[in-house]
């Protein structure tokens, strides 16, 4: 059986959403202006360029600092990657994040992977592989690329834009609000804690 990991980033690889963290720990966003994030019909795309631009205002340097000292990925997730790079199976990220902070988490933990997300450019924040769809619906895109291939289609997220794709998947992990969502509609998802499980199911199906 071939398997396709497709995955959110933010407080799904992470322990907690990176770009929430670092809006609130530099003083730039209050915390109703990131509850408003998460509300049903948000375009977070949209909510990154106007409230995230405003990191362009602190140095890069405290940035990967504040990221150094305070971010860790959910255990598991780096030796999920590596077993599936391993048997050619694919893996990527798609999020509402920014290159600023994702590579920089990729980078303390060693992890060599690409995917789809947003570009800073000092503050300048695109998403230009979204063209005219909203994150939401790319999320929902790339998992049925990978169905349509022939891949067992696992996705993992935490947050509303992750529904979409999360119903797409054969298999949906889920934190946080996206596991709430999922709940309330007795939909079969598996609780994303840690990446062992998926692990043992990138093993049960090479093995």
């Amino acid at each position: 059986m071939k398997i396709a990991l497709v995955t959110d980033f933010d407080g799904t690889i992470t322990t907690r959403d990176v770009g929430d963290f670092l809006l609130l720990y530099f003083k730039l966003a209050t915390l109703e202006e990131i509850e408003d994030s998460y509300r049903l019909g948000i375009k977070i795309e949209e909510w990154m360029k106007t409230y995230f631009s405003r990191m362009n205002k602190i140095k890069k340097e405290d940035v990967k600092k504040a990221v150094r000292e305070n971010i860790k990925i959910r255990e598991g997730f780096k030796e999920a990657v590596e077993s599936l790079k391993k048997h050619n199976m694919p893996v990527e990220v798609v999020s509402g994040g920014v290159d600023l902070y994702i590579e920089e988490v990729f980078s303390i933990y060693g992890i060599d992977l690409k995917g789809f997300y947003g570009k800073f450019n000092d503050g300048k924040i695109s998403f230009d592989f979204l063209g005219s769809d909203t994150l939401s619906d790319f999320k929902a895109y790339r998992v049925d690329y990978y169905k349509n291939l022939g891949y067992k289609t696992i996705f993992c997220g935490d947050a509303v834009n992750d529904y979409k794709a999360a119903k797409k998947a054969d298999i949906a992990f889920a934190a946080l609000r996206l596991k709430e969502i999922l709940k309330k509609e007795n939909y079969p998802f598996k609780e994303l804690d840690d990446f062992k499980e998926l692990k043992e199911l990138i093993n049960a199906s090479v093995y």
